[in-house]
């Protein structure tokens, strides 16, 4: 949302000389306001539909070998199915409101992965269709928050919140999330079990696992929107993942590295995401930066072969285990990109105070952006990867192409000579190609105009940029010999001449983001704010917004 500020639309439109991005930035806030609401969700009906044994094992078999909600550690199957087979066996479990959100919770997950593979099932027909049970789910979501909690309700909870991100509903899958963490802590799922409490080690084992995926369940969503964490990492005694259990199993594997990710996204929130990082000195910030890159890129290193995508060629890996693999480096390259945000963004660098440190700060400018914009190809590379359906979570179809996106679409205006420029304005039409094929897929229902409308405004820019000047092609950061954020820290400020941007950082405003005189963007989620937005996004009218 960084982008749809005042400052973020003042640095386009003087970067481009072209108006017509306040426009753009107006309709991408409208299409974000849409998402946010809840009231696409079908009516719950006053009486549940009873499922039958056999549908209720058809839709339980499908979650387990197809959706790739099961492979996370929130409930196990083998539980899951004496649960079952108690439920249709007598009376034991039929009252228990818990149980009855989690296996309607588990069969529309179920039916949603049978309902993704039917070409003849259109995306709005298989989310109703799944969304009625999902509903039925929903309709004891009061009950279910009232203490005492249960470790079935934070079952239930963390698994609802994880069908709300095939939904593309922000708003609930947040509110889910944030319950499911207080539930589990008031359950005392984030302490390591004492002798004293009398648990077996399957029993220690099994909260375990909850309690780290909620982890880092939560940590994602609080990345993503950079709405401070409901989890302090100081009360946490739980062991966290010791190793790989199993090198033949490539989901323990991720989940591995997803929860060493999350601790350091925790990190990455407290120290560059929060409102104190604004007072960090400059060198200060440099430090920052660069000592958080170099945790991100050593995960990454660590990361077996078996585990790492390839840009060029399908992996050959099923569906749910390819969701787990595409998120663990969406996460990590998404992580980069945030660290680097203060530095890349010029509407954020412009307000840092560079006196006596002048060269060390163009110096970091240069290369967060580069970091930036390697990141972003990496992204927008994998996406070809991604077979959009009705169970595709929307971080993988929608949040990390659009991030992706925007930031290259940035790099490029602000580095509009480099020998990369064509190769990159190609990335930008894949993307917005994956957004027109969500557009058809959803027949407009998730709609998202930016990327094709800032790929356009790119080409045009680009192409006039050539028109004024005959000036040879500058070296592309990526080819020098090193890129690493301290590898160039004695680069000699006389190397860097007037070619190689179109912004003169020093004449943009120093001004710390003022709050706008215009508060309508108060009507969206408070998720969508963050330390970058400036409190100042672009809306069109009142009237706009209050509609939803």
């Amino acid at each position: 949302m960084s982008i749809c500020s005042q400052n973020g639309l003042k640095s386009i439109q003087d970067m481009t000389g072209d108006q017509n991005f306040g426009g753009i930035a107006a309709r991408f806030t409208l299409d974000l306001a849409r998402r946010w609401s809840s009231h696409d969700l079908t009516s719950i009906g006053s009486k549940w539909a009873q499922i039958e044994e056999t549908t209720a094992w058809t839709y339980t078999n499908a979650f387990f070998e197809e959706a790739w909600e099961a492979k996370l550690a929130i409930v196990r199957r083998d539980d899951f199915e004496a649960l079952l087979r108690d439920y249709f066996r007598g009376p034991a479990q039929k009252g228990h409101l818990a149980w009855f959100a989690l296996r309607n919770t588990v069969f529309a997950c179920g039916y949603r992965s049978i309902l993704a593979k039917d070409p003849g099932v259109s995306f709005s027909e298989a989310q109703v269709k799944a969304g009625r049970l999902f509903n039925y789910a929903l309709s004891v979501l009061t009950q279910i928050l009232l203490p005492p909690s249960s470790l079935l309700a934070i079952q239930a909870l963390t698994l609802m919140a994880c069908y709300a991100e095939g939904l593309g509903n922000p708003a609930l899958k947040h509110f889910l999330c944030s319950n499911a963490v207080h539930a589990a802590q008031n359950k005392g799922l984030h302490r390591q079990p004492e002798k004293s409490w009398g648990i077996s080690e399957d029993e220690a084992a099994k909260r375990n696992g909850l309690w780290w995926t909620i982890y880092t369940l939560e940590k994602h969503l609080s990345m993503c929107s950079g709405r401070p964490s409901a989890i302090d990492d100081d009360n946490v005694s739980a062991y966290p993942p010791a190793g790989i259990l199993s090198q033949s199993d490539i989901v323990p594997q991720s989940l591995f590295f997803a929860t060493q990710h999350a601790q350091i996204c925790s990190q990455i929130s407290r120290n560059l995401l929060s409102a104190r990082s604004l007072q960090l000195s400059t060198p200060e910030l440099i430090s920052t930066v660069n000592h958080f890159h170099q945790k991100l890129m050593k995960l990454l290193d660590e990361i077996p072969d078996d585990l790492k995508i390839g840009t060029l060629a399908r992996p050959n890996h099923p569906t749910p285990h390819l969701i787990h693999l595409l998120y663990l480096h969406f996460s990590i390259y998404g992580s980069l990109m945030v660290v680097h945000t203060h530095f890349f963004y010029p509407w954020m660098s412009s307000r840092l105070n560079a006196t006596g440190s002048e060269a060390a700060m163009e110096n970091q400018i240069r290369i967060s952006s580069s970091v930036v914009a390697e990141a972003a190809r990496k992204i927008i590379l994998a996406v070809r990867l991604v077979t959009t359906t009705v169970a595709t979570p929307s971080w993988l179809a929608f949040y990390y192409p659009i991030y992706a996106h925007i930031n290259l679409f940035i790099y490029m205006l602000k580095f509009p000579h480099l020998s990369t420029t064509a190769a990159d304005l190609g990335l930008l039409d894949v993307c917005a190609g994956h957004f027109g094929h969500i557009d058809y897929l959803t027949s407009a229902h998730i709609s998202i105009s930016l990327p094709r409308e800032t790929a356009t405004l790119t080409s045009k820019f680009i192409k006039d940029m050539k028109a004024r000047s005959q000036r040879p092609a500058i070296q592309s950061y990526h080819e020098y010999p090193q890129t690493h954020p301290q590898a160039r820290a004695d680069t000699s400020p006389q190397t860097r001449t007037v070619e190689d941007s179109t912004i003169n950082f020093d004449e943009m405003s120093n001004d710390l983001p003022t709050i706008s005189d215009n508060n309508d963007f108060l009507n969206l989620d408070a998720a969508t704010w963050n330390i970058f937005s400036s409190f100042d996004m672009v809306t069109t009218n009142e009237t706009d917004f209050r509609a939803f």
